[in-house]
């Protein structure tokens, strides 16, 4: 029954996410799928061989190829203008030429170290053509995963959208992603140790996974193999170190206090993950590396599946499954070298960490929210329900403002005769009748015993004179029939000296009383 009912709740946050999911893939799924006309033989002219319609090499030196295909523009089942269309390549530097002539490159020509591999290539063929020359020099890696196509105009609409989804959102993305770090890092340091530690748990794993973001990211020039080499062994271990700071925070918001064999394993396979890939000798070893080991990628996602039913938050639950999804995605692409298929899990790494900012933001604000009822609190006497003292450092006092000072007459012969519990209705009566009369933005504070104190806002001593008498009038007549002496003064700027005056003022009343002259 428990089930049922969980599984009911959380049922829109089940659908959302798969929604979104189905969305994102088949967006890209696509962008990929060209309605054009695949260039299904190329010529490897290095070594005179005839290839397919893809193409990939690793070396460990820099190299160059040209590949060559040779078609007519009357082989292509197209009218208008054509392109030739590569929605993903491994090129750190391209060149393409039709019939001998340079149409276009990618890269710098005299370095030819950029890191390109995730964008989407276009470039605009000449009218007539027979023959098409790919240019291609690499570090360490060249090739094409999806082919390369020649299409119509009509088709150009794919590439704007897939370099849109990767030219654009990802540098979003990881601007959201540092955002946020920084967003959880800030909270972190008004809060108490425990949630301190899952604030910046998640703050780190935010940071790390932008930085893992960068590796899908193309540059221009980075230098030499070596250095390329670095930078993907810091962007690809961050996602794992990512992952182990995820789940600490995790943890946590799950109030998980003791860690069992099984989160032990996961915690430390992402650990050892973080810190094999610095061991790698060469960019080829890497990709090894990245293939071998992004089995973890499917356990995390395995493990994190198992603890959606601890998650209460629809919308934590949403944004975590979208990313549970997207990294299965991203898991089977990269261990079966799935060509044609784009890495998303950047997607669903801003789905999980907005999840996880709405869902800490609201505790935060939950947290400030019981925070101030407990400060409010401190501030009101919990006998009569006005102010205590206290409330002076709270509120801004402004000349035009008028002070009231009350005391009760004969306080002690009530609670003589009629008992403590008598003496304490009248102060609550008093108190009440006080608010019935004044405004919300005026203020009544216990100053001790039976003394009241009354701000007025804004408010002569004329019209205060006459709120007073009003007050007075219902007081007496509640039970036990009570009066109070009381002393009006206008606020001088200085709450001290208005606090004499006014006191000053009550007591000549009350001595006025007892001498028979009021």
């Amino acid at each position: 029954m428990r089930i049922t009912s969980y599984f009911k709740y959380h049922f829109p946050s089940f659908a959302v996410s798969f929604l979104l999911f189905l969305l994102v893939f088949f967006l890209f799924f696509s962008m990929t799928k060209v309605n054009g006309f695949l260039i299904e033989s190329w010529v490897l002219e290095n070594e005179h061989v005839e290839i397919g319609s893809t193409f990939q090499r690793f070396s460990k030196e820099p190299f160059t190829v040209f590949l060559t295909a040779r078609i007519s523009r009357d082989e292509v089942p197209f009218s208008g203008p054509l392109y030739l269309y590569i929605p993903q390549m491994y090129h750190p530097y391209l060149a393409v030429f039709a019939n001998g002539v340079k149409i276009g490159s990618h890269g710098f020509v005299d370095k030819r170290s950029g890191y390109f591999w995730n964008q989407p290539l276009i470039f605009e063929l000449p009218e007539k053509f027979g023959e098409i020359t790919l240019e291609i020099s690499g570090m360490y890696r060249v090739g094409t995963e999806t082919g390369v196509y020649i299409v119509p105009s009509s088709e150009t609409g794919k590439y704007m959208v897939l370099s849109f989804m990767v030219r654009v959102l990802i540098p979003i993305t990881i601007g959201l992603s540092l955002a946020i770090g920084t967003v959880m890092f800030l909270l972190s340091n008004s809060l108490s140790s425990k949630e301190r530690r899952v604030y910046m748990y998640l703050g780190i794993a935010s940071v790390l996974g932008s930085v893992w973001l960068f590796d899908l990211i193309d540059f221009s020039d980075m230098h030499s193999s070596l250095f390329l080499l670095l930078f993907r062994k810091a962007t690809i271990s961050s996602a794992y170190l990512a992952f182990f700071s995820l789940l600490l925070g995790l943890y946590g918001i799950l109030s998980k206090e003791r860690k069992g064999f099984v989160d032990w394993v996961i915690l430390v396979l992402n650990l050892i993950n973080g810190v094999v890939f610095w061991m790698a000798p060469d960019l080829i070893t890497m990709e090894r590396f990245i293939s071998s080991l992004a089995l973890v990628l499917i356990l995390n996602a395995i493990y994190l599946i198992f603890h959606l039913h601890r998650i209460q938050s629809r919308v934590l639950l949403g944004s975590v499954l979208f990313f549970i999804m997207c990294v299965l995605n991203d898991a089977l692409v990269i261990i079966f070298s799935l060509k044609g298929m784009k890495l998303i899990s950047n997607h669903g790494m801003v789905a999980m960490f907005i999840g996880f900012t709405y869902f800490l933001v609201t505790h935060y604000r939950d947290l400030l929210t019981k925070l101030t009822i407990v400060h409010t609190k401190s501030l009101i006497d919990s006998l009569t329900g006005a102010y205590n003292r206290g409330i002076f450092a709270e509120i801004q006092l402004n000349e035009g403002d008028t002070f009231v000072y009350i005391d009760i007459d004969g306080f002690k012969e009530i609670n003589d005769t009629h008992g403590h519990d008598a003496g304490d209705e009248v102060l609550r009566n008093l108190v009440q009748i006080v608010k019935n009369h004044i405004r919300q933005s005026d203020v009544v504070v216990r100053m001790g015993g039976d003394e009241f104190l009354i701000i007025l806002r804004g408010c002569p001593p004329e019209k205060a004179e006459e709120i007073t008498r009003k007050i007075l009038s219902d007081f007496e007549k509640s039970r036990f029939h009570p009066t109070f002496s009381y002393g009006i003064y206008p606020f001088t700027g200085s709450l001290n000296e208005t606090l004499v005056k006014v006191d000053e003022l009550m007591y000549r009343m009350k001595e006025g009383k007892k001498r028979g002259s009021v």
